[in-house]
């Protein structure tokens, strides 16, 4: 091996040893040596045997030409491994290469059923395979002559189970492979297929046709599918085929290409297939993704005609969405996996804790709202039977768009659409008489404090305060006197204050459970974002006159809101970081 300064992940042998002693042991060079793992040394070791005899068994090869290589190849082979258990003591009779005349110069291709089959059809059988085999592994992009169709189909006839996860379906594309795929389910195949509606680019028709597969199928269960319902946000755009077989010669394409007529055969799409023979770490890890998304909440099971029709719905709305403007739809809300988690963490601080002022902090898009609805929902359920009645709720907030937006949310947990009444300076309940799931703006109820407590202190069973973090604010205090609750609720996302005022002070001084953001982003149950800071010299504040611990907010608007430079300064940021300002969602 030629070795020259740069980088390495090689060990060191007899020959590079002696080249770092004679040619790079001075001070003109910095030789960086590390430990081996031991963990892992097993493999660098492994493949340094395998390498030296590799290149051995060329040379025999390239020496013997003429003569029987093959035989003397498996000589040698034989002889390292009888100097392995000669001197290591390890048995390795059963890995020594027969020398048999029946299995010599040969090696197993397959092992085929004669039951229910013709000779012709068993051997027909015997004929299919990759063709580039089962140990190597490939880029194909899409200029060696062979379609990415035809690489799948072989690969499709000698699988025990398939995984596929594609952003895009399309019919064309699906109908090309439709013949090997339903004789895979029918000799007990089991296909799995995650898919999205993003942008409305795959074909309801071409699922359906893979959902159908499960006819020709030995149980239902042959077919499975699940899909993202999102269908502005891209958060899937992995493109992998995993081939999964009983004798662990498995094999996948991980890539470019999705299940399009253009992706599978004349397209220039670029698509590694590795096999476990040479790359199983790859594979287990693309299994294990597969895996973690085929359980995760954001992909529904398509296992219904309900949920297939749905399916095609979503489509229908993103192509043609002119046509579905007059629809309404109700976001069906559900328990996620991390909301229970509070749900629970709450029923842990009543039970043990005796603490019923309960304060949430999650993040802004984790269903902060959902989960009060859930919790009184769950609490309104036990009233039911311990005082055969309805819960009482109070729930309040400082806008009134905030309030619509809860009580839509009450409405869909409740499963009542006349759930709730609001009542702000501009909108009033129907009826003052009946208060009982009452939703309105902190302006208001200072306002009305005597109408809203005719029933008394302790009339509202649950009370819920929204941007909790405004607590602590005068107009919030009469909030924490006057109602006597038997469940006190805060929700906010932003519990540290820039005033140093303590929000936890009305909670029994603690959080009852959290999700903040960057867990949030961890789990990924938010859109990660990107946040940029922006320097700006053309806001001094040394001239600014203060009024009591804060600036005067008239001169702060004058030097913010009327500065022409600091516009400019924003604008030339705009133009600098993002690709298009009318195309971004933001926050400013």
């Amino acid at each position: 091996m030629e070795i020259g300064p740069g980088v390495y992940e090689t060990l060191i042998s007899k020959a590079i040893e002696e080249k770092l002693k004679k040619q790079f042991s001075s001070d003109g060079y910095l030789v960086k040596m590390e430990g081996l793992d031991s963990a892992e040394s097993y493999k660098m070791l492994a493949e340094h045997l395998g390498g030296v005899v590799s290149s051995i068994l060329k040379d025999r090869f390239q020496r013997n030409k003429g003569q029987d290589t093959i035989s003397a190849q498996v000589g040698l082979v034989n002889k390292v491994l009888r100097y392995i258990e000669d001197s290591e003591k390890i048995d390795t009779s059963g890995d020594l290469i027969s020398d048999e005349k029946d299995y010599t110069g040969v090696f197993l291709r397959g092992i085929y059923e004669r039951i229910g089959l013709s000779d012709a059809q068993v051997e027909a059988r015997a004929q299919v395979h990759p063709i580039t085999g089962y140990r190597v592994s490939n880029l194909f992009t899409g200029g060696d002559g062979v379609s990415m169709e035809e690489k799948l189909k072989r690969d499709i006839q000698t699988a025990d189970e398939i995984c596929w996860v594609v952003s895009f379906i399309k019919f064309e594309g699906v109908r090309l492979l439709l013949d090997e795929l339903r004789s895979f389910v029918e000799r007990g195949g089991r296909l799995r297929v995650i898919t999205t509606t993003y942008m409305g680019a795959t074909d309801a028709k071409a699922v359906r046709k893979i959902w159908e597969l499960r006819e020709a199928g030995r149980d239902s269960n042959c077919v499975q599918i699940r899909a993202s319902f999102n269908i502005r946000q891209d958060r899937l755009h992995a493109k992998a085929y995993i081939f999964n077989r009983n004798n662990s010669f498995d094999t996948a394409y991980i890539g470019s290409s999705n299940v399009s007529k253009a992706a599978l055969t004349r397209g220039l799409e670029w698509n590694m297939r590795v096999t476990s023979v040479e790359n199983r770490h790859i594979i287990q890890t693309a299994q294990a993704t597969f895996d973690s998304y085929w359980n995760a909440e954001d992909f529904e099971a398509l296992d219904t005609e309900d949920a297939l029709n749905r399916f095609e719905e979503a489509i229908d709305s993103v192509r043609h969405p002119q046509s579905h403007q007059q629809i309404i739809y109700l976001t069906r809300f559900e328990r996620k996996t991390h909301q229970i988690k509070v749900l629970e963490q709450l029923e842990y601080e009543r039970r043990e804790k005796k603490s019923f002022r309960n304060l949430i902090i999650a993040a802004t898009g984790t269903g902060k709202t959902a989960i009060s609805a859930f919790d009184f929902k769950d609490f309104s359920e036990r009233l039911q039977k311990t005082e055969g009645r309805k819960a009482r709720l109070l729930f309040v907030a400082h806008r009134e768009k905030i309030l619509e937006q809860a009580r839509a949310t009450y409405k869909s947990v409740m499963v009542d659409s006349d759930f709730g009444e609001i009542w702000t300076g501009r909108k009033a309940p129907n009826s003052r008489a009946t208060l009982d799931q009452l939703f309105i703006t902190i302006q208001t109820l200072g306002n009305h404090w005597e109408e809203v407590l005719l029933g008394g202190s302790e009339y509202y069973d649950y009370v819920v305060i929204d941007e909790c973090h405004h607590s602590t604010a005068g107009s919030y205090r009469e909030l924490f006197t006057r109602l006597q609750p038997k469940i006190f609720i805060g929700l906010t996302a932003t519990p540290e204050r820039m005033d140093g005022g303590d929000i936890k002070a009305d909670f029994n001084n603690r959080f009852a459970a959290e999700i903040r953001l960057q867990d949030a982003l961890n789990q990924q149950l938010l859109v990660p974002f990107d946040y940029f800071c922006v320097a700006d010299d053309s806001v001094d504040l040394r001239n600014v006159n203060m009024r009591g611990e804060a600036y005067d907010q008239d001169a702060l608007t004058g030097l913010y809101v009327n500065n022409k430079r600091r516009f400019e300064i924003i604008q030339q940021a705009l133009e600098r970081y993002l690709p298009s300002v009318h195309d971004c969602k933001a926050v400013c």
